[in-house]
């Protein structure tokens, strides 16, 4: 839980680590006053758990990149670790002698170590198809933009060309940033609008890459549940607490999951380039060879049988070039390929 959160906050939305620390520290709060309850063990245990599957199920629902919205799923879980752990560590689970506490040490710390080991390769495999995806929807709203031919050759591939998993939108911002200094001021408040809207589809990329984790994360916390309902503890669970606990799990659920849908994500449509489409026609010469330029484009990504955004990409990133090359089957950077499809040879 930890591990994931802080991961999303400062790797995936770029927020300063101390702001991060901050926000996090709603979850050892939370343990800490919940971990006062009284009640039976079994009670405990069980609630506490279905409380951590509904608090990390909502951060699968995360609705905008915002540290507030994951505020509540951390009283959630928090509450339910407070509850959980102490009850299974020394009332379930005796820790009587040192041989106890030794065992209960190791098996907490292989499970941590093995949910890690899974889980952090899941949302890397994840974070690279989605901030790929990001990069062609960012590189369509670009070319679309209503902006000289100049100032998006200057923009495109250092915006997507090298956008990396570490932080995207961190990168996002600075290259916004650096491209904002040298272009007009009567065209800044077009890449302000285009800046609001690829950071939308670089969050929504992070929480769609993060979602899948989650869910696992959630599914671990109600199997425990689950466990520990079918051990034989029924004459001593308190029903009233167990159905608080599941009320108010589904409750959050049911409302991170009304707003989430409310939402929506922010997404460009790819374009195919075997059809016409509106150019960007921004006038003058210079608009006249964009728009040229963007309809060469998609002569050469329809021979190719790739989106003309694929196709850019693989022209500035090596790794996307080799993918290019593995997917459809030719060097785009090839000159005896690109050049005749291009001019529609």
């Amino acid at each position: 839980m930890i591990f994931l959160v802080v991961l999303l906050l400062v790797s995936g939305w770029s927020i300063e680590p101390l702001a991060a620390a901050l926000a996090v520290s709603v979850l050892p709060v939370a343990a800490i006053l919940s971990s006062r309850m009284r009640g039976s063990p079994q009670t405990r245990a069980i609630a506490g758990c279905l409380l951590v599957g509904g608090g990390v199920g909502c951060l699968a629902l995360l609705p905008a990149a915002s540290a507030w919205w994951t505020v509540v799923p951390q009283v959630l879980a928090g509450a339910g670790m407070g509850m959980a752990l102490p009850a299974l560590s020394g009332e379930l689970m005796p820790e009587r002698t040192r041989h106890d506490v030794a065992r209960l040490l190791s098996i907490r710390s292989a499970g941590i170590a093995i949910a890690l080991a899974a889980l952090a390769p899941l949302i890397s495999s994840n974070l690279t198809s989605t901030i790929d995806s990001a990069r062609e929807q960012g590189t369509a709203a670009v070319l679309d933009a209503q902006l000289p031919p100049e100032d998006k050759i200057a923009i495109a591939p250092d915006l997507f060309g090298s956008l990396n998993t570490d932080d995207p939108r961190g990168q996002l911002q600075e290259s916004v940033k650096s491209a904002r200094s040298d272009l007009d001021s009567e065209e800044v408040p077009e890449l302000n609008r285009l800046g609001h809207q690829l950071d939308d589809v670089v969050t929504g990329a992070v929480r769609d890459a993060f979602r899948t984790t989650f869910i696992v994360t959630a599914g671990l916390a109600l199997l425990a549940a689950l466990i520990l309902l079918s051990e034989g503890f029924g004459a001593a669970l308190a029903r009233p607490a167990l159905a608080t606990a599941a009320v108010a799990s589904i409750a959050a659920l049911a409302g991170y999951g009304i707003v989430f849908a409310q939402t929506g994500q922010e997404t460009v449509p790819i374009g195919d380039p075997c059809k016409d489409r509106d150019l960007p026609d921004t006038g003058g010469i210079s608009g006249f060879l964009q728009d040229q330029s963007l309809a060469a484009l998609d002569r050469a990504a329809c021979d190719f049988g790739s989106s003309r955004e694929e196709l850019l990409l693989a022209l500035f990133d090596d790794r996307l070039q080799h993918k290019f090359e593995q997917e459809h089957g030719v060097n785009p950077r090839s000159v005896f390929s690109l050049g005749p499809a291009l001019l529609g040879l």
